[in-house]
């Protein structure tokens, strides 16, 4: 087995960090297109994370992240690896796994999260799904449009803030603006969750 280097080790969590997600993802993105195979993309985010350090203060937060990183990994499959993106958000990839699966996977973990206490707090999950080669070719593309998805989400649990969902609904415009999709006012402005394009939440 490989030994991974420290710097490639996120220092609070002890999971993967950005910097080595962005070395795998590629590799990982290019081995399943050799093999033929599906793989997805899980974008998560706490919600409201900044409550529990301005309530708590960040040791306890910082023991929240680490208690919710090692939640991640024994949920996960065998093959599945998660990422600590940064602050509060955490990045899976699912190798050989298309939507269908992804949204199992996810479904997982809300449901779990929800019965469980970090730290004596409890969290819900904003998430995003992208998958290839459904949603896009390229690593870039997916997690753009994972990162659109979680927006979206996002957007509907603020539903009754007009400002927050205003920002939102600009910040995932902006993405699908970017990326040339079509349709994407129906996309963000739909609760139905269609294939390919997925929003979830446990707020």
């Amino acid at each position: 087995m490989t030994k991974i280097g420290k710097e490639y080790i996120d220092d609070l969590t002890g999971l993967y960090n950005r910097r080595y997600l962005l070395l795998e993802a590629i590799k990982k993105l290019k081995s399943a297109e050799q093999k033929g195979m599906p793989l997805s993309m899980v974008f998560i985010d706490l919600d409201h994370f900044k409550n529990v350090n301005d309530t708590y203060g960040h040791a306890r937060g910082d023991v929240v992240l680490r208690e919710f990183g090692e939640f991640l990994k024994r949920e996960l499959r065998q093959n599945d690896t998660v990422y600590r993106y940064g602050g509060d958000e955490f990045i899976c990839i699912l190798p050989n796994a298309d939507y269908a699966q992804a949204v199992v996977v996810s479904g997982r973990f809300m449901k779990r999260c929800r019965a469980k206490e970090f730290a004596k707090n409890r969290l819900t999950l904003s998430i995003g799904i992208a998958s290839f080669p459904e949603n896009a070719g390229d690593w870039k593309g997916l997690f753009e449009l994972a990162e659109v998805y979680y927006y979206q989400g996002l957007m509907f649990k603020e539903s009754g803030d007009k400002i927050n969902s205003k920002k939102y609904f600009t910040k995932a415009t902006k993405i699908f603006k970017k990326l040339g999709a079509k349709g994407w006012v129906e996309k963000i402005s739909s609760v139905s969750l269609k294939k390919g394009a997925h929003s979830g939440h446990n707020g």
